[in-house]
């Protein structure tokens, strides 16, 4: 369904990753310039980031219906 998820960076901030809806677990981001420093040049690398998504095996009626409704309007 896509959600937008911290993901913790080299130098300790906390970097907001925007993941659409639809992707597949394994899946690797690309987040510019946020990796390590270059080697005898100007700026950062690239940080890259793997998705690990979990679908639940089993759900409870009241969660299958809620997934019914989402699926009715669209979401």
């Amino acid at each position: 369904m896509g959600d937008e998820v911290e993901v913790p960076s080299l130098d300790g901030k906390k970097l907001l990753l925007k993941v659409p809806s639809g992707t597949q677990s394994g899946k690797v981001f690309r987040i510019s310039s946020k990796g390590l420093p270059r080697l005898s040049a100007y700026g950062k690398g690239n940080l890259y980031v793997q998705v690990n998504i979990e679908i639940p095996k089993k759900l409870t009626r009241e969660q299958k219906n809620m997934l019914k409704d989402l699926k009715k309007q669209g979401l």
